[in-house]
């Protein structure tokens, strides 16, 4: 088993706890971001959307 197929086992089911992380965690940082708040939407909106690839 290599390791693709370890993650892929570790995460299928679980796409919206991963989503809710992704979001949580953008919130803390852009609240200390200052102006570079846009960023962390893009980079949290391209986290989600690899999250959406994992297995269901």
């Amino acid at each position: 088993m290599g390791i693709a197929d370890k993650l892929s086992s570790l995460t299928k089911g679980k796409k919206k706890p991963i989503k809710d992380g992704i979001d949580t965690g953008a919130k803390a940082v852009k609240g200390k971001a200052g102006s570079h708040g846009d960023k962390v939407d893009s980079a949290a909106d391209a986290a989600k959307k690899a999250a959406d690839k994992l297995p269901d």
